[in-house]
């Protein structure tokens, strides 16, 4: 059995939005957006690095980025334009985004990883481009795909049922994002059945996890992660 520095030596990279920033250590210095989350050891992210023993390969997180590439979106904010900045020796690395693609009514898509060309502008083609994208720039590693969580800024509705402006739900994207993940040999950890732990007072805004659901997010992941590696 593991002991909890069960990532020691191993080189862990991040993909993020706002949820895994931190001024200093994600990659446009971004300041987390909540008073009670005043120290990086408090974030998800640095929780599993900490407890695992593991060492902080690159924290790419970008505040109000997206996996997809639309119009709308600043172009260097797109997982795909961001993808050649992981170090290629990255062991692991854990992807937590999909919630702006949502939030900016993102259309979907067809998924069809078997198609000639994707188009980025698309969540389904522009996950299917960054598995594949992720595995040229770094062939040695294990990604894990974190499903994105639910939107709490609703409060009449379950964070999984409010829908966006193309009358998608989160977990139509997260739907995408665990066929795309078995299609192409990524993990997935589903964050759908973490609602239980994560309710409305684990985020100061309905979005962004406070200091409590930061904990209990990291929790979550570390013990997927635990089951993941074997």
């Amino acid at each position: 059995m593991k002991s909890s520095q069960y990532l020691v030596g191993k080189k862990v990279s991040f993909f993020g939005d706002s949820i895994t920033t931190f001024t200093g250590y994600s990659v446009k210095n971004n300041v987390y957006p909540t008073s009670d989350v005043k120290a990086v050891d408090q974030t998800w992210w640095k929780q599993i690095i900490d407890k695992t023993g593991a060492t902080l390969g690159v924290n790419n997180s970008i505040g109000a980025s997206a996996i997809s590439n639309p119009e709308w979106l600043t172009t260097a904010n797109s997982l795909l334009t961001r993808i050649q900045d992981l170090p290629t020796d990255t062991d692991l690395c854990v992807i937590l985004m999909g919630i702006n693609d949502f939030r900016g009514g993102v259309g979907i898509g067809t998924y069809d990883p078997t198609k000639a060309k994707f188009l980025p502008g698309y969540f389904a083609d522009a996950v299917c481009t960054a598995m594949v994208n992720l595995h040229q720039q770094c062939p040695n590693a294990r990604f894990v795909w974190v499903t994105p969580l639910g939107d709490y800024t609703n409060t009449g509705t379950f964070p999984s049922l409010g829908k966006n402006s193309n009358g998608n739900t989160v977990w139509d994207f997260a739907d995408v994002i665990i066929k795309a993940a078995q299609f192409y040999g990524n993990e997935v950890i589903d964050t759908r059945y973490c609602f239980s732990n994560l309710t409305t007072n684990c985020f100061f805004d309905g979005l962004h996890p406070n200091a409590l659901g930061m904990e209990k997010l990291s929790n979550f992941i570390l013990n997927k992660i635990y089951n993941i590696l074997g």
